[in-house]
């Protein structure tokens, strides 16, 4: 049974996984990558960064001081020892002891990423703060939620939360038996009891905003700096794109923990209660931020989106931009009505045009490093709409040998037309996927009646 909002994501249904089966899905990614590592009880210690190179992109103005452990074998200890090894990212220094391999290491690089959630020690080391207050939840309110392998997960709100000496409430007073007190006496005259538990934690709803802020926005546009396939300055649309989003969910979590903590309404005449439309209004509303629709980006150097004047004083949200930060390309949003410019690609079910099965978009909108042009063919079963997207093919295949990106003042060639019929930017460089959707009846086209670079052709696969 679907329950979610129908159109939004080819997937019908929303589920929620525990941290440690994510975990398993991103390791499993991961190791499909001989080139990436993943280092365990390692903390960093200290950052330095050379304020004069950081604009040079072939530099690594960035140094990473770090400091880890890790087990060795008993017939292997050696006490006291010290070693120095060199390595190209920067130096590693080993010391055992009493069977525990400590070691210092510094790394040199272009670039930290601070994934390192709300008490980021990346965060504090640069200087950045979080702006915001943080709140303890009245009692009153407990949300219970089914899980995997039979579980059952209980949100539940906690009052009189001591506060530690740093004004934050001491989590470390709180116990399970705590927590069960509280649920026990929210469902009153229900009884709630356990012999069970697979895992508890305590944490505040904190409405804070980072000056920076972690996340894929940022991912993509990094890979393709990096690549040298954009200029460092697209990076500077990560803040004003996620900023302002932040905001909004923010306000929108505020208005959403209010709702969970009030009762609802007795009746019409009640002013203090929650009505069921608007707690639904809501539900909606979380659903469209969770799945991405409820982002929409502002007129950007990546966004060409006409201004719509609600901007903030930070130049945030969907209206104008610093000139400097907007995009040379113009767009005519009536061409394609519902596929809103600065907000997700929608999904809806189409058919291939070569074998008759039906797919989501979405499936062929995979995230590997390539943009998409999307081609909205029109109905090509009409001669004059089949001679438009013929011209349209021709124009792109004129252009396949450079892109208008540029690296140290040079063109970066492509192999595009290889990349525009459905192979891989690791095969050939390419930076596009084309993909082409056509309303015409699909009896009425024959598939080579559409140009070679329109069709996912391979000489082995067919």
């Amino acid at each position: 049974m679907s329950n979610t909002i129908p159109g939004i994501s080819r997937f019908p249904c929303g589920v929620l996984l525990a941290q440690q089966r994510i975990e398993d899905v991103f390791l499993e990614e991961i190791n499909k990558h001989p080139n990436v590592e993943i280092c365990r009880n390692v903390e960093p210690t200290s950052i330095e960064i050379e304020s004069d190179k950081v604009e040079f992109h072939d530099t690594h103005a960035i140094a990473v001081n770090l400091r880890g452990t890790a087990e060795t074998q008993p017939d292997k200890v050696t006490t006291n020892v010290d070693s120095v090894s060199s390595r190209p990212s920067g130096k590693v220094q080993h010391r055992q002891t009493d069977g525990v391999r400590s070691y210092q290491e510094t790394i040199r690089a272009k670039y930290v990423i601070g994934c390192d959630g709300a008490h980021s020690w990346t965060r504090k080391q640069l200087g950045f703060s979080m702006e915001g207050e943080q709140t303890d939840a009245e009692s009153g309110t407990i949300m219970i939620i089914p899980r995997e392998d039979r579980l059952v997960r209980i949100y539940c709100q906690l009052s009189a939360m001591v506060p530690g000496s740093d004004g934050r409430s001491d989590r470390s007073r709180i116990t399970p038996d705590t927590i069960l007190q509280a649920a026990q006496k929210i469902m009153k005259p229900y009884k709630l009891e356990y012999k069970y538990r697979d895992w508890w934690t305590v944490y505040q709803v904190k409405y804070n905003e980072s000056n920076d802020y972690n996340t894929y926005n940022l991912g993509w546009k990094l890979a393709m700096v990096i690549k040298g396939l954009a200029k460092p300055s697209i990076l500077k649309t990560y803040e004003t794109e996620r900023r302002g989003v932040a905001k909004e969910l923010i306000a929108f979590d505020q208005e959403y923990s209010r709702l969970w903590s009030s009762r609802p309404k007795k009746d019409t005449k009640d002013q203090h209660g929650v009505s069921m439309v608007e707690f639904e209004r809501a539900f909606v509303q979380q659903q469209l931020f969770s799945s991405g629709f409820g982002v929409h980006y502002g007129p950007n150097m990546l966004t060409a989106k006409a201004s719509s004047g609600t901007t903030d004083a930070n130049g945030n949200g969907a209206g104008k931009a610093c000139p400097s930060e907007v995009s040379i390309a113009s767009s005519h949003q009536h061409l394609a009505s519902k596929t809103i410019l600065g907000q997700r690609f929608p999904s809806f079910k189409v058919i291939n045009h070569s074998d008759a099965r039906t797919w989501h978009v979405a499936n062929w909108l995979k995230s590997d490093g390539l943009f998409h042009v999307v081609l909205f063919a029109g109905d090509v079963s009409q001669p004059k709409q089949m001679v438009r997207v013929r011209n349209f093919a021709t124009e792109m295949a004129n252009r396949s040998d450079t892109i208008p990106l540029k690296r140290e003042g040079r063109q970066l060639p492509s192999k595009l037309h290889n990349a525009y019929r459905g192979h891989s930017a690791k095969d050939n460089g390419g930076i596009a996927r084309l993909l082409t959707i056509h309303s015409a009846p699909r009896h009425a086209v024959e598939i080579h009646d559409f140009p070679p670079l329109l069709l996912p052709y391979d000489e082995n696969l067919g």
